[in-house]
């Protein structure tokens, strides 16, 4: 067993995270380093390519500042998905990387979808603006000169990956989400080009994510501190990487991340693509497959508490104490004569809030003259949890699956009420892990693409460990499901006019 380290490191949408972790699962140390994209337009959200490498050497500075550089074996990659960057011949990006929430180019759905129905091809993802194709697509109608002088296509951590070793591909987790993927040969659709003019050409090479593409430069040596010749692996998305960080590798394991947005994850051993209902990946293992649904989450949340709590959010804050906790013991406190109190009250979020992220953040709705603040937080957790349950619904009544255990992750993962109402909504235990983040998945990829362990299930057993785990709530499980049934009533009659 090797005694060295692995950096593994994420590029995410407002931050790039790396952790060294030693080849017995000890995490060494961490860094983070944030930056905030661009909104040139409404709806739009850009971000200098630069910025994630500028980032990617910010971590790796402070991580070798605690770890010998000598003991560096290898460099593990996961990045933001659907977020192209397009290079030159000379390898320099020629506009910003539009972000995968950007909102422009709806205007090409419709055409994707007619074209795909006169070629006989199901779409295999949902057709909104998140995707590549439709980015793509309205960068070659509206910046022509930009599109004829691309060379390649890349996702951010595909671009940070070819700045260390000057090598161009990407993984298969990334391409499945574009739109453009055939997951018959892990190749690029002949269609993209045949139908929509995307020369294939300019999309790189797919390359299985543990693989060792390459190794860092001794130009990136002078740069970053790293030495010269260590192993970079291809990569994965973050949300593949996300389950791989939980702790997950088998069929029908779940993963609910609550941060931003909420997203359930599922892991399949067959394809089974959906057109509406569900984002499939290639998973980093050939074969598998992850299925993920986006919901609202942490916007409304945050949003309410800046709104409604801000001056407790600030007390909190200037006694050291953590905000949300602080507040959500406001609630438990009282919570029985709360709950007494909700009558018709209830949160719809707007479930299509990552289809156009300029679109509103939900309704509260049966708001009566005794209803205050903290009525409306109940509410706008009963919401969130609900909301979590229909996604998990749609997904697993859609496979025919029973979902039982349900690992939780994420800022929202560390409410004692979220995680009670999730366990009683959905009658399944809910798990926790000692620490997460997307990096700890990259920093696995490296360990097995480098050889230090066997198996990406060798590999979790060595590094993630449980925490907590919440049975179903006997009381909450006798009173949510009546909010269940009122929140599905109350989106039901507002989805005809607004959700």
């Amino acid at each position: 067993m090797h005694q060295d380290v692995v950096i593994g490191v994420d590029i995410g949408t407002s931050a790039c995270k790396a952790i060294a972790i030693d080849s017995e699962g000890r995490m060494l140390t961490q860094s983070q380093a944030m930056y905030s994209p661009t909104s040139p337009r409404p709806g739009w959200f850009e971000l200098d390519p630069n910025t994630f490498v500028d980032a990617f050497t910010t971590v790796i500075h402070d991580i070798l500042k605690k770890v010998p550089a000598n003991r560096v074996e290898g460099i593990g990659l996961d990045g933001i998905s659907n977020s192209p960057i397009l290079i030159d011949e000379k390898m320099k990006p020629l506009r910003p990387c539009i972000l995968w929430m950007d909102g422009r180019g709806v205007e090409y759905i419709p055409l994707i979808l007619r074209s795909l129905d006169v070629e006989g091809i199901t779409p295999t993802l949902p057709v909104t603006p998140l995707i590549t194709l439709v980015k793509l697509l309205w960068i070659k109608e509206n910046e022509s000169e930009v599109w004829s002088s691309t060379r390649y296509v890349l996702q951010p951590k595909d671009y940070v990956r070819m700045w260390l070793t000057n090598t161009v591909a990407t993984d298969p987790s990334d391409a499945s989400v574009t739109m453009m993927f055939d997951s018959k040969t892990f190749g690029w659709a002949d269609y993209v080009e045949r139908v929509f003019g995307i020369e294939l050409r300019k999309l790189p090479e797919i390359v299985t994510s543990y693989k060792i593409i390459g190794y860092t430069t001794e130009n990136i040596a002078k740069q970053t501190g790293l030495p010269e010749g260590i192993p970079v692996t291809i990569g994965c998305a973050d949300g593949v990487a996300d389950v791989l960080a939980a702790g997950l590798s088998r069929e029908s394991d779940s993963l609910i991340r609550l941060g931003t947005a909420g997203v359930f994850s599922l892991i399949l051993d067959r394809y089974i693509p959906d057109g509406k209902r569900y984002y499939i990946f290639a998973h980093v293992e050939p074969g598998r497959w992850v299925i993920q649904r986006m919901f609202p989450f942490g916007i409304p949340h945050r949003w309410f508490l800046k709104t409604f709590y801000n001056r407790e959010l600030e007390y909190a804050e200037s006694k050291g104490l953590d905000p949300y906790a602080y507040i959500e013991n406001m609630l438990l406190t009282d919570i029985e004569r709360v709950e007494n109190e909700m009558e018709e009250l209830v949160f719809i979020p707007n479930i299509k809030l990552f289809e156009d992220p300029a679109s509103f953040l939900g309704v509260f709705a049966g708001i009566g003259s005794m209803h205050t603040k903290i009525h409306l937080m109940l509410a706008l957790l009963q919401g969130l949890a609900c909301a979590t349950r229909e996604t998990v619904d749609i997904v697993s009544q859609k496979l025919g699956l029973a979902i039982d255990r349900i690992r939780l992750v994420g800022g929202g993962s560390k409410s004692t009420l979220i995680r009670r109402m999730i366990a009683s909504l959905l009658n399944a235990r809910v798990e926790t892990v000692k620490y997460h983040d997307a990096s700890i998945g990259a920093a696995i990829l490296s360990t097995v693409g480098i050889g230090m362990h066997r198996s990406f299930e060798e590999a979790i057993n060595n590094f993630i460990v449980l925490d907590q785990t919440v049975e179903p709530d006997e009381h909450l499980q006798a009173s949510l499901p009546k909010v269940y049934e009122k929140y599905l009533r109350f989106r039901r009659a507002l989805n005809t006019h607004v959700l």
